[in-house]
Parts: C-alpha cells; sequence; structure tokens
C-alpha cells in the first residue's frame, strides 16, 4: 500500500537482587564504554552495558534510569551509565522463564509493561521492586490479550511470531505484531492499542496499518512513534497525527537493535538481541530534529 497508513476501529472492544552470573545477565557501565562506529564514520556511539539477549528497552524519566528487559524473562534497571542497580528474573508457576521482547516505562503508575512473546501477554511489574508482578485472584499473572477474528490476525497458528515492541504515550499503549506479512493479511505486521494493559484480559481497540514489516521495536519522542524494522535494519519514524512515516534512518552497522528508547538529554538507546549490549548514540546523528 501506499504511505498513507489506515487506523481501524475494531468492534471488539524486584525482591532480592541476583548475581549476575546467577540470572544470566551481564556487566554493567564500568570499563564497558568501548565505542562503536558506523561504516561512514559518522556515526559513533559505544556500549553502556551487556546483557544477555537484551530485546526491550525504555528510559524512565521520574527516575532517570533505563530498563531493559531479556529473552530470559530478566528485567534490569539500570543507572544512565549503564551500571545495573537491580534485576529480578520472571518464572511461570511451572518454573518455565518468560520470553520477554519489549519494556515500556509507565511512570505515571510507577510501573513498567513488558511484552511477552509466545503467550502474547502484558506483564506490569513495579518499578521499586522488580520482583512484583501484577496477578488476578487466580494467582496469574494479568494481560491476557483478547485478540479479536479467532486470533488469525494477531497469532500465526504455529505461534512462531507475535508481539514484540511496547511504547506507552498518555496512557495509551502501544504493541507491534512482528510479522512478515503485509496487513491484512493472517498474522499481519501492525501496532494495536489495548484498552487497559494491567487488566485481568486487555482488550484491542485500535490497529494501526503502517505498511512495514517485521516492527521490533517501539518508542515515542518528541511526539513521534519510531519503530525499529529488524529487515530493513532501519529506525522509522511514524507520526500518528497525519499519519504516515516522516523519515526512515538506516542503523549503524552491526548494531542488531530489537529495543529503542530516547532520554531527556539528546541520547539515543538500542537493545541489542544477538550482541547481547545495550548501545547510546546521540539523536541528533540521526538527524531527528
Amino acid at each position: 500500500m501506499s504511505m498513507v497508513f489506515r487506523v481501524q476501529q475494531l468492534a471488539v472492544s524486584a525482591s532480592l537482587l541476583f548475581l549476575l552470573t546467577a540470572c544470566g545477565g551481564g556487566s554493567g557501565g564500568d570499563g564497558n564504554t568501548d565505542s562503536v562506529t558506523d561504516t561512514d564514520g559518522k556515526i559513533k556511539g559505544k556500549t553502556i552495558a551487556s546483557i544477555v539477549e537484551a530485546s526491550g528497552i525504555c528510559y524512565s524519566a521520574a527516575n532517570d534510569a533505563l530498563f531493559v528487559v531479556s529473552d530470559k524473562g530478566i528485567v534490569y534497571k539500570l543507572d544512565m551509565q549503564g551500571n545495573i542497580l537491580a534485576q529480578h528474573m520472571h518464572k511461570s508457576a511451572k518454573g518455565k522463564k518468560y520470553d520477554y521482547e519489549g519494556i515500556a516505562c509507565d511512570d505515571a503508575n510507577g510501573n513498567v509493561i513488558v511484552a511477552v512473546e509466545g503467550k502474547d501477554n502484558l506483564h506490569t511489574i513495579e518499578q521499586s521492586n522488580l520482583s512484583a508482578l501484577y496477578k488476578n485472584s487466580a494467582g496469574k499473572p494479568t494481560g491476557d490479550i483478547v485478540r479479536p477474528d479467532n486470533d488469525t490476525l494477531f497469532k500465526d497458528e504455529k505461534g512462531k511470531t507475535g508481539i514484540e515492541g511496547i511504547s506507552i504515550k498518555e496512557g495509551t499503549v502501544y504493541i507491534s505484531n512482528q510479522s512478515l506479512n503485509q496487513y491484512p493479511e493472517k498474522d499481519s505486521s501492525f501496532v494495536f492499542t489495548v484498552d487497559d494493559s494491567s487488566a485481568d484480559a486487555p482488550v484491542v481497540d485500535q490497529v494501526i496499518d503502517h505498511g512495514k514489516k517485521d516492527i521490533v521495536g517501539l518508542s515515542f519522542y518528541q511526539g513521534d512513534l519510531f519503530m525499529i524494522s529488524a529487515t530493513d535494519h532501519a529506525l522509522i519514524r511514524y507520526s500518528l497525527e497525519q499519519p504516515k512515516v516522516l523519515s526512515t534512518k538506516m542503523l549503524p552497522s552491526g548494531v542488531d537493535a530489537e529495543g529503542v528508547a530516547f532520554d531527556n538529554a539528546g541520547n539515543i538507546y538500542f537493545a541489542d538481541d544477538k550482541n547481547g549490549k545495550v548501545y547510546q548514540y546521540k539523536v541528533a546523528d540521526f538527524n531527528i530534529n
């Protein structure tokens, strides 16, 4: 389709710290700020932390801190130099580690919202206590998303794809459905919102057809939604208001980002699942005004 985006309204409406080696985590920022330069030499960044399978990141203005998740079900809190301040691993009742793929900082409520791949659920966790996972009366985590169309629009039959990136703007939670299929094909690529992310069963209430594929990371900056496409290896700026893609910027060479975040000091951060790194760059180097 063209650059015109369609928005479709749907009818259906951290306790004790673990040792880093015990939790499969990485090292903090001290002594770990190696520089990363793009192949054209114009974009230079640095590694501020090493976290195994870092798959999502968000910036908390309330804490002036970064929160990162890994595929191993661990939530981390980092200071702005990349030092790990706290971490906690979450497992199911059967002892299986959750596959955490994205994280959004909900400063208004003092929580982080985590996108769980596989089950395609949202976990709500307290920022001040990373072990405090919201649960329903049955003792199970809240956030089991109610999907319309018998799940076919949101999840393929084999469950190989699903939710990945997540971000919050003015209280609304935006989530990416990762796929190589164009909307509105079965299990297609789009962003959607839910009515209440911390509810026992959040209901999908909006679908945004952005026309891009393989979106793995989301973050808001200057009022616009920034998306990472793993297929295009690009950072895409999208206007919700217009709605359309405003710009596309290739990611630095060697950075396999699955998460993106912006702070209030002109920096952009990438969580690299493949290399297990958290990178820091200058926003200005990406021509973001």
